[in-house]
């Protein structure tokens, strides 16, 4: 056998009921008679320390023979019960059904050892998982809950439950609003915290004690108050969690936990047995230490019968199952009757566990049987807690599967803190008659209640059935373009009335209008009393009801289902395949908004229809705290949760001094900006009102001054009347293709007139007038400086010559540029200012001449084309 740890007082109990069943079973004269029952028990407190024992167990003189035949293999042991814990018997068992030796175990309740495939000989006596999943499903169901928590621990057996739980919800109406499986080491205080936010006072813990104890401490602590706490069979009847201080105050506390059969003649051997107990474990303590992890229980010696006698009970049953299991398989294999068995069989693992299939016998009162899956069939019971100093488990209801599913509790017998009614635990209150429920998010559970449009839905609130009209019943209900339609069917009685007659359909219509405007006959009557021309203004006032009512029954709902969905968006890191980034998804989200044509609550379902996993969860903790919140406050809160911290002022500040990169198209600049504008926009640095003019301004501040397409822009737009986003775009585009269409038409003109194009003779001929020409230059030059003491008219001479030299040179020179100003201002085009100190009007157009002249003057400017 396989324990849990025995220095606990449940793993001595445990140890205690294997060792009574093994005594009743040898004192026994009809089960084994003749043959005795020997045993070997590992204290399991390893997942790696023990794989020595269980080597040892299916070993044979020592060896391990993997493939041999069944027929020839003959381990250690034929059987074992144990261990406990789904995490710990998944461990080891594949080392024993590989070989099919059964493994009867008491506490292992996953539901995936139900697999014969990969567990052939795994055999249990207590309920699985699946069984337990179930009932918790109908006892929430009982109540008319649907929105609970499911809490659990890290390991097998939460694990395998939580997946369980999530799969038979799907059809009930039950949604799973918070799930969570935890360490010993976890903040259990924050985890409440946010299923106390989210307004869930029905939290099923499926955890093993420790786990379940931290829960437990952890919401006495937070102060938790008036939850329902659903504990599953692990922890349900736990002896000290109700004595906990202040343990009353977090509501009531249901244990779900097997039918308890009481063991006759249990109490009697404990008290008996505490006079030899632990005898000879001196002897060995060195030798079992040196070779497993087996702890020797101290001071198990000092634990009273009373002590024993009063831990946890819930696993008694299953272990004193267990090994009577074994027992009647052996019966079998060896043919006994009731005087002797036949010792000359040779008793196989294989053998017994083809035995236990076909077992059907009574223990104590209770049937024993197993399954194809060697599952066995088990009543339950619920308990209520009754905490304090001496704790209770009140009975107050009972859930078989056998013939069929029957759930019973006896409501009177549950003191809920709620003034004793049933405590609330849904995520919505059900609609109204006339209303029809409309999702929110994407629990099903989740909704808000809409007005139904006349004649798409029926009242069956009526007491008789004399009281409906045929011809006011439409023949057709249901939403359009979400549900329906279905034909209505009228009863025997009603059809065999009759048609009403002509005057009575008058009567139905008019009343039906009446109502539908909110009037009575009494006003009519009146307004024909006072009113001179009667006829005539009542035919008014039914064209306008009239008019209206056709109005209201032409109008098509734009809330169905033909609109552009937003991707998926989740927030996790890294993006998910099928996913968006944040910014890319967010800028889909506010675009769409803005296009959407539909009501407030249609659009916040259509963004959560969008969210996956931690944005869903930032979302659905919005709702909780202002169920009013509209679709851009979404927006927002996923903003502060995913996009950039910088603020709206800042963003605006950084927008206000970004600028155009060399090399970078203006489009491209335009398209940045545009980018930084809107998420400034969105964090609130801007109005919607000034993002064209704000868009023009740094378009035109931060463009490069060489740029052709931004002096184009400068010279036609004024910011007094910007242009928008799309239309400034264009505008760019265009001249952006201009410009380069001039651009090659200049490179193909500098094809044809570069020098290699020019014929032989052509050259030469240039080549003598350059020396020409230069030849002349030379005698003007000598001319002009001619020495101080020559005559007078050869002086006069030169001094006209060059004078006529001066004159040419200035006539061939180009002329000299004046420089320009580097300070003026950007907003007049004045010189000597700047524009922060400009009072003048704007003047763009000499701003921009003024740029063009500076590009002139730096060499860049191409001149006349």
């Amino acid at each position: 056998m396989f324990s849990r740890h025995i220095s606990s007082k449940s793993g001595y109990r445990m140890l205690q009921v294997m060792r009574f069943a093994v005594e009743e079973i040898n004192n026994s004269p009809t089960l084994l008679p003749n043959v005795s029952l020997g045993y070997e028990i590992f204290d399991y407190c390893s997942n790696t320390k023990n794989v020595n024992s269980a080597l040892r167990i299916i070993s044979k003189n020592g060896s391990i023979k993997p493939k041999e035949k069944l027929n020839n293999y003959q381990p250690k042991v034929i059987a074992l019960t144990g261990p406990y814990g789904s995490t710990r018997t998944m461990n080891i068992a594949p080392l024993f059904t590989m070989d099919l030796i059964p493994m009867v175990n008491f506490g292992a309740t996953s539901y995936a050892l139900s697999n014969k495939l990969n567990y052939p000989s795994f055999v249990r006596t207590v309920p699985s998982n699946k069984d337990m999943i179930e009932m918790i499903i109908h006892i929430i169901q009982w109540f008319g809950w649907n929105w609970v928590a499911f809490l659990g621990s890290q390991d097998d057996y939460s694990s395998d439950g939580l997946k369980l739980f999530n799969e038979y919800i799907s059809n009930t109406g039950i949604c799973l609003a918070y799930q969570e499986r935890l360490s010993l080491n976890a903040n259990y205080s924050l985890t409440l915290k946010k299923i106390d936010r989210l307004n869930i006072n029905v939290i099923v813990i499926f955890a093993v004690p420790q786990y379940a104890s931290k829960f437990i401490k952890a919401a006495i602590a937070n102060n938790i108050q008036d939850k329902v706490w659903i504990a599953s069979h692990t922890w349900a009847l736990n002896q000290q969690l109700p004595r906990e201080p202040g343990i009353e105050k977090i509501g009531t506390i249901i244990g779900i936990t097997e039918r308890l059969l009481s063991l006759p003649g249990f109490n009697e051997f404990v008290y008996k047995a505490r006079g030899t107990t632990d005898v000879g474990h001196n002897d060995a303590e060195a030798e079992v230490k040196s070779k497993t992890c087996n702890q020797v229980c101290h001071y198990c010696s000092l634990l009273t019968a009373e002590e024993i006698i009063n831990e946890n009970p819930s696993l008694s049953f299953g272990i004193y199952a267990s090994i009577y299991t074994i027992a009647h398989a052996l019966h079998k294999v060896l043919q006994c009757d009731i005087n002797e068995c036949q010792k000359k069989t040779m008793a196989k693992p294989y053998m017994l566990l083809g035995e236990i299939k076909k077992l059907d016998f009574i223990l104590n009162g209770r049937q024993v049987k197993y399954d194809d899956n060697y599952d066995t069939s088990i009543s339950y019971k619920v308990v209520l807690w009754r905490t304090g100093v001496n704790p209770q488990f009140e009975m107050v209801g009972t859930y078989d599967k056998h013939p069929e599913i029957v759930l019973t509790i006896d409501n009177s017998l549950l003191p809920w803190h709620n003034n004793g009614s049933v405590p609330f635990s849904n995520c919505s209150v059900e609609c109204k008659v006339g209303h029809s429920r409309q999702t929110e998010g994407f629990h099903s559970c989740c909704f808000t209640c809409k007005k139904c449009t006349p004649n798409t839905y029926v009242d069956f609130s009526l007491e008789a059935s004399a009281d409906l009209e045929p011809d006011v019943i439409p023949p057709e209900i249901g939403i359009e373009n979400e549900a329906g339609p279905w034909s209505v069917n009228l009863v025997g009685s009603l059809v065999a009335s009759g048609p009403a007659s002509e005057g009575d359909t008058f009567q139905l219509k008019l009343q039906a209008l009446l109502q539908q405007e909110g009037k009575s006959m009494d006003e009519v009557r009146a307004l024909i009393v006072e009113k001179q021309s009667p006829k005539s203004d009542i035919s008014v006032d039914l064209v306008d009801a009239i008019g209206k009512l056709v109005d209201r029954c032409n109008q098509v709902s734009s809330d169905g289902p033909a609109y552009r969905k937003l991707r998926l968006f989740s927030g996790l890191k890294p993006v998910p395949p099928g996913e968006e980034e944040y910014e890319i998804w967010m800028e889909q989200a506010a675009q769409m908004i803005s296009e959407w044509q539909c009501t407030e609550a249609a659009k916040k379902q259509r963004i959560v229809e969008s969210l996956r996993g931690p944005a869903a969860d930032i979302v659905r903790f919005l709702k909780v705290s202002n169920p009013s919140a509209n679709a851009n406050e979404y927006l927002a809160a996923l903003e502060t949760a995913y996009g950039t911290t910088e603020s709206g002022p800042d963003l605006m500040a950084r927008f206000r001094h970004t600028y155009q990169e060399n090399g970078e198209k203006l489009s491209a600049f335009l398209y940045r900006l545009d980018k930084l504008l809107h998420r400034a926009l969105l964090k609130g640095g801007i109005d919607a009102g000034g993002i064209n003019r704000a868009r023009m301004e740094q378009l035109i501040k931060g463009a490069l001054t060489n740029d052709m397409v931004a002096l184009r822009i400068r010279m036609t737009h004024t910011l007094q009347s910007p242009p928008s986003f799309s239309q400034l775009m264009k505008e760019i585009r265009e001249e952006e293709h201009w410009v380069a269409a001039r651009e090659n038409v200049k490179a193909s003109v500098a094809t044809v007139v570069s020098p290699q194009a020019y014929a032989p003779s052509e050259l030469q001929n240039l080549k003598k007038e350059v020396k020409e020409l230069s030849t002349q230059v030379s005698q003007l030059l000598k001319v002009a400086t001619v020495p101080c003491g020559s005559d007078p008219a050869p002086q006069k001479t030169s001094i006209k010559n060059s004078e006529t030299v001066h004159r040419d040179n200035s006539q061939n020179a180009k002329p000299i540029q004046q420089p320009v100003p580097v300070i003026f201002c950007y907003k007049c085009g004045e010189d000597g200012h700047k524009k922060w100190e400009c009072k003048a009007p704007e003047d763009l157009r000499k701003v921009n001449q003024k740029l063009m002249k500076m590009q002139r003057l730096q060499g860049n400017w191409a001149g006349a084309q």
